[in-house]
Parts: structure tokens; C-alpha cells; sequence
């Protein structure tokens, strides 16, 4: 998929993660995944793709309810480890084409179908984009915090 409709932000790790923390990372995205409104959950290696289900018991509030999908990948490379995050959010605009649609049909006037498309598919889109990206870092943050724990740091 393509921007808009699939976003990749990328997080990197403020210390070196080693390979015996691994599973301690994918098992810590899995888990916090799991309790939002997820239905599917795969760990391959350091990969983790999720799918959530298509507009069933979602409200606003969970973070989840925009996207169909994602994708945390960790990539562990020579000095340093990047988490990178991607989510598609197709039915999202595709839910707002249709309600701009309708109103656009209602009213008469096309203006209305593409304001409405816009303010409805845009904001939504930038509040999900600012939400996951936030939803990135604290993941990265907890991650952190429990490997500093472990190894007696804090």
C-alpha cells in the first residue's frame, strides 16, 4: 500500500538491545497489542504482524479502531536497534467516502461530499498518524525501562 493509506514510523532504542532480550521485546509488543482490540497476532523471528477486525466492537478510544493491520518489525543492526511500526488504515478512508457520499447526495452540492470527505478522512487520518506514533514511542519507552530493570540499571 501507499501513503496515506499505510504509514511507517520508526523508533531507535537508546542502548544496544541484546539477542537474549529478543523475545523479551516481541513477547512485550505482543502482549500489549493483544489487550487492545486485536484478532490475530503473529511473531515470526523479529517480526510481529497483527489484524484487527473490520469495524466490530471499536469504539473512538481504542487506538485500534482505525487500522486494519500492522506490522512491528525490530532490526538490529551493528550499533544500534530501530523498531520500526507500519499500519494501513484503507477502511478508514473508505468509510469516510462513503458518509461524504451521503451528505454530498443529501445536500445537492458536491462541495459538501468533498468537505465532508476531507474534514472526516483527514482529521481522522492525522489524529490515528499522531496516535500510533505516540503509542510507538511508548512502546520503545517501556521496552527500555524493563531491559534497564533487568540488567539492574535503574
Amino acid at each position: 500500500m501507499i501513503f496515506p493509506f499505510s504509514i511507517k514510523c520508526k523508533r531507535k532504542f537508546k542502548e544496544i538491545i541484546s539477542s537474549e532480550d529478543f523475545d523479551t521485546v516481541m513477547s512485550y509488543i505482543q502482549d500489549y497489542i493483544d489487550a487492545k482490540t486485536c484478532e490475530n497476532t503473529t511473531v515470526n523471528g523479529l517480526t510481529l504482524t497483527y489484524k484487527t477486525g473490520s469495524f466490530r466492537n471499536k469504539w473512538n478510544t481504542d487506538i485500534l479502531a482505525t487500522v486494519e493491520r500492522g506490522k512491528f518489525e525490530l532490526i538490529n543492526v551493528e550499533s544500534e536497534n530501530i523498531l520500526t511500526y507500519e499500519f494501513f488504515m484503507y477502511h478508514l478512508f473508505l468509510g469516510a467516502f462513503l458518509i461524504s457520499i451521503i451528505f454530498g447526495l443529501f445536500s445537492s452540492e458536491i462541495w459538501t461530499g468533498v468537505f465532508c470527505f476531507a474534514w472526516l478522512g483527514g482529521m481522522n487520518w492525522l489524529i490515528a498518524t499522531i496516535r500510533h506514533r505516540l503509542m510507538l514511542r511508548d512502546i520503545v519507552l517501556e521496552i527500555e525501562n524493563r531491559i534497564n530493570k533487568k540488567k539492574g540499571c535503574l
